[in-house]
């Protein structure tokens, strides 16, 4: 509501839109301080981040680099029934790359072995939801719609490099790109 707000009335009220600039430097820097309060530092640590984006105020700074030091120090096999939501999240909602980050950096911070199996097997999800995504590339290749092709397939080389022929498709698009712009 306050990012509709923000954008109805920056644009003929700017004393109001000011007022809406702080409500909603506000409702980010309580969240982040309600995110840290629960230990969960990743998003409390993308709220604050928000909230300095608004106005780079000492308190901003302050909560910022408290979740900095309480991070270093975080259990995050603690936490693996969060990270695996957060994770499952981004897949749900066809966030894929996102997704793909995140287990990549959770292994590397968990330390059992058997939450970092459970991290892991997140992937297999997501190359599954690869396969449509490949095809969509292919076809719009073929159908010489080589932009859309490009982004389709820019998703399945960055989350698994060596999918099928992606890598391939995926030069041969810039290629066509670049031919068509009169680039050299």
């Amino acid at each position: 509501a306050i990012l509709r707000a923000e954008a109805t009335i920056g644009g003929f009220d700017t004393s109001a839109g000011d007022e809406v600039k702080t409500i909603k430097y506000q409702l980010y820097i309580r969240w982040g301080n309600a995110l840290y309060t629960m230990r969960k530092f990743g998003p409390a640590d993308e709220k604050a981040a928000k909230a300095l984006s608004i106005s780079r105020t000492t308190e901003a700074v302050n909560l910022k680099a408290k979740i900095n030091k309480a991070s270093t120090s975080r259990d995050y096999d603690a936490e693996i029934d969060d990270i695996l939501a957060e994770i499952d999240g981004a897949i749900s909602r066809g966030e894929l790359t996102s997704a793909s980050g995140q287990i990549q950096r959770n292994i590397a911070r968990l330390k059992k072995q058997s939450n970092k199996d459970k991290v892991a097997s997140r992937m297999d999800a997501i190359v599954a939801e690869l396969k449509p995504i490949y095809d969509e590339g292919i076809a719009a290749y073929n159908e010489e719609d080589y932009e859309f092709a490009r982004d389709r397939l820019r998703v399945v080389v960055r989350i698994k490099a060596d999918y099928e022929q992606a890598q391939g498709y995926l030069d041969r698009a810039n290629g066509k790109l670049k031919a068509l712009s009169g680039a050299e």
